[in-house]
C-alpha cells in the first residue's frame, strides 16, 4: 500500500530499535522496511515499549553480523583564524555544508556561529543579539561529514521507500533519521536526514532520485532561506 502510514522516526530511539532487530543501523532497517521483510507497525510496537521502558527478554532472530564503524570526531569543517575548531559550531537553523557561501558570527557563550548567507537568523544576530561578524572559509583539508537534508516527492506507489532508500545506501550515505507521509492526492513526500562528507556526491544522489520510477522531484530542504527557490 505504499506509504500509506506515516512513519516518523529520530536517530537516538530508532537505533536502538535497529539493533534490537540486529540492523547495523538505520539505513539497514529503513531498507528492511522498504523492502517489506520488516513491519513499520512491529517496529513502532517496538519503539513504544522501549519509551515506556519494558525490556524485552527475548532476541529476534539472528542476522549475519556487519561491522558498524567508529563515529569520528566531529569538527565543524569551517576554518577560523585565531580561533580552536570547538568553538566553532554549524548552525542547526540553516545545516550549512560545503559550497555553501557561509557567514560567521562571534555569539556570546556560544562561540562562532557559522550560518549560510542565506539564512534569516543570520542578520538577527547582528541587529537583536549584538553578534560580531567574522571572516570564514570551507577548510579543504576537512574530510568529515555534514548533516543535511533532502525531500522527494512521487506518486505512491508499491516498493518506493524500498527504491528511495537503495538509492541513498547506493551513494554510501548514512540515514539519520526520516519522515514519509502520502496525502490524499497520492503524492506521497519522503524526507531525510543525511550525513554527508563531498558535496558534489550530493548532487548526484538528487540526480539518481530524479531518475526513480514515479518520482517527480527531489531537493535538498533549506530550511530559514530567503532566497526565492531557483
Amino acid at each position: 500500500e505504499g506509504l500509506r502510514a506515516q512513519l516518523l522516526i529520530e536517530s537516538d530511539e530508532l537505533l536502538r530499535v535497529a539493533e534490537q532487530f540486529n540492523r547495523s543501523d538505520l539505513t539497514v532497517l529503513y531498507e528492511a522496511v522498504g523492502k517489506g521483510d520488516l513491519q513499520a507497525s512491529s517496529i513502532a510496537k517496538r519503539l513504544v515499549a522501549n519509551l515506556r521502558g519494558e525490556e524485552s527478554s527475548q532476541r529476534l532472530p539472528a542476522k549475519p553480523a556487519q561491522h558498524r564503524g567508529s563515529r569520528r570526531r566531529r569538527t565543524s569543517g569551517v576554518h577560523v583564524e585565531g580561533f580552536d575548531d570547538s568553538l566553532v559550531r554549524l548552525a542547526g537553523c540553516c545545516n550549512p555544508v560545503p559550497g555553501d557561501e557561509i557567514l560567521g558570527f562571534v555569539t556570546k557563550g556560544r562561540g562562532i556561529s557559522i550560518h549560510r548567507d542565506d539564512c534569516s537568523n543570520a542578520s538577527e544576530l547582528v541587529g537583536y543579539s549584538g553578534a560580531r561578524q567574522i571572516e570564514v572559509d570551507w577548510d579543504a583539508a576537512f574530510n568529515g561529514q555534514f548533516r543535511t537534508s533532502v525531500e522527494v516527492r512521487a506518486l505512491d506507489r508499491d516498493r518506493l521507500l524500498a527504491d528511495v532508500v537503495s538509492v541513498i545506501s547506493d551513494h554510501h550515505l548514512s540515514i539519520s533519521s526520516a519522515h514519509t507521509f502520502t496525502g490524499d492526492d497520492q503524492v506521497s513526500v519522503l524526507q531525510f536526514d543525511i550525513e554527508v562528507g563531498d558535496p558534489t556526491l550530493l548532487e548526484q544522489l538528487l540526480g539518481a532520485l530524479r531518475e526513480i520510477d514515479a518520482v517527480f522531484d527531489a531537493h535538498r530542504i533549506m530550511p530559514n532561506s530567503v532566497r526565492p527557490p531557483s
